[in-house]
């Protein structure tokens, strides 16, 4: 009796702790992150595929120059602020609302700032379309820790459908109201994002003329008994940091973006909550759920090699979206993150034509 009250007692405390506790964004490199990515040798046999080495050569230009525009938007209850960031097309006036070939909205993946994305928004606004881009309700820079005024709480999301889908979607139209109303909209996203773009499209299909998803990540694939307690956890523990999708280094085959990615500032590298693992267990149910309903028009790109978020994820999609015009494309010896690998140049190409086409 003792022991059950003392383990009782154990129990409420850390459930208070873990309700409670201060929750960062990012935390300092563990000892075995700070490695020499420049020391291939390092890296020999760590891999399920085998890397490329340090190839600088191979990456696209790193500087974050691509977005010309950073905005504060309001969230619709008007309690807080999200990051949006803007890249005017070239062939138009810098003016929002001008001429335009389309609307792109960019969308970024788990623990990340679409900042990340510049060389897209570059690339697209230099094919004459406006492209806007959003980062999560404490993600990215929509989060206090960021310093760009946002207060929401690093990393922690209750339900990825209320607190991250529709102020995603009130964002959109948002959007869609500065420019002339038959402008087509595109929403284009990789990863967690590219699941996060299929909700959207699935929720308000009319939004949008076309969606673009890069290794969309629409299940989970963790053990089952994780999903079981999952609800347990996350209702106990609710900040507690349960393991992700991988390691930072797992995204790129080049050792140089995999360097780029653990070093990089902006990009949340802290176990997520129970709660936020929790809801993206219920996210991506829906999305497993629903698949059939996705009606918009959409382009499915995965890497064949991705370690992270498994081909067959495209796959499924294609196989039970009911909307006629799908596409899919397979790079051979890509991994997951596309926009950074090799083949980056080909990937937005291929973006490019697809819209250009659906546009």
């Amino acid at each position: 009796e003792i022991g059950g009250a003392a383990l009782a007692a154990v129990l409420v405390s850390s459930s208070v702790y873990y309700h409670t506790c201060s929750l960062v964004y990012r935390q300092p490199l563990r000892p075995d992150q700070k490695v020499d990515f420049k020391n291939e040798s390092l890296f020999m046999g760590k891999y399920e595929h085998p890397h490329i080495g340090y190839r600088p050569d191979l990456a696209p230009k790193m500087e974050r120059t691509g977005w010309q525009e950073r905005k504060l938007v309001p969230t619709d209850d008007g309690k807080d602020v999200l990051q949006e960031f803007i890249s005017h097309p070239k062939t138009a006036s810098s003016n929002e609302g001008t001429s335009t070939k389309g609307i792109c909205i960019l969308l970024p993946g788990l623990g990340d700032t679409i900042e990340r994305c510049a060389n897209l928004a570059d690339f697209l606004a230099g094919r004459g379309y406006a492209v806007h881009g959003v980062d999560y309700p404490g993600w990215g820079y929509s989060q206090r820790e960021s310093g760009s005024g946002s207060k929401f709480v690093p990393c922690l999301t209750r339900d990825w459908n209320k607190e991250v889908c529709e102020p995603v979607l009130d964002y959109v139209k948002r959007v869609k109201s500065r420019y002339p109303t038959d402008s087509p909209c595109f929403v284009i996203a990789p990863s967690l994002g590219g699941g996060t773009a299929l909700r959207l499209c699935i929720m308000e299909p009319e939004l949008f003329k076309g969606a673009v998803l890069l290794c969309p990540a629409l299940q989970f694939d963790g053990h089952m008994i994780l999903q079981y307690l999952s609800w347990v956890i996350s209702s106990l523990f609710p900040r507690l940091g349960v393991p992700s999708v991988g390691e930072d280094d797992v995204g790129s085959r080049n050792l140089f973006i995999a360097e780029t990615i653990v070093n990089d500032k902006t990009k949340s590298n802290t176990a997520i909550p129970a709660l936020t693992g929790y809801s993206l267990l219920q996210h991506f149910k829906f999305c497993q759920a629903n698949m059939h309903r996705m009606k918009v028009p959409f382009l499915t790109l995965h890497g064949k090699k991705d370690m992270i978020i498994k081909p067959s994820c495209s796959e499924e999609l294609l196989q039970k979206a009911e909307v006629e015009d799908k596409q899919g494309k397979w790079y051979e010896e890509a991994w997951h993150d596309l926009l950074f690998e090799p083949e980056h140049e080909q990937v937005m190409e291929d973006i490019a034509k697809w819209i250009d086409d659906h546009a």
